[in-house]
């Protein structure tokens, strides 16, 4: 478990690296929900760096569980990019706990 923890930190702080050579000052994310009846906590933390004209690159890592077994639960990586004010296109490369690959998730975003 505390493998995965540090590889999951060692792989955010290499992203973030490379990220902030190409890109502005990062916007820096991060959100805490509970959810009631499981009674479990998750966790998130990440950057959103501007790499290009309407491109932008999110690295994220989550932890989840009850309060006595909270753990490193997954990473993630989206890419983002705005077709005009109120469209976005992206897609997510998700890994499990042991970072090993486990989705792609592609969507639209809207806003009005």
């Amino acid at each position: 478990m505390m493998k995965s923890v540090m590889i999951a930190a060692a792989a955010m702080v290499a992203m973030t690296a490379s990220f902030a050579a190409a890109a502005e000052r990062p916007t820096i994310l991060g959100y805490s929900e509970y959810a009631v009846e499981a009674e479990t906590f998750e966790l998130g933390a990440g950057a959103e760096f501007i790499v290009g004209n309407g491109l932008i690159l999110t690295p994220m890592i989550v932890g989840f569980g009850p309060s006595e077994d909270f753990q490193f639960d997954r990473a993630e990586l989206k890419a983002s990019y705005g077709l005009n004010e109120n469209v976005d296109l992206y897609g997510k490369i998700k890994t499990d706990e042991d970072l090993n690959y486990d989705e792609t998730v592609l969507g639209v975003a809207l806003q009005f």
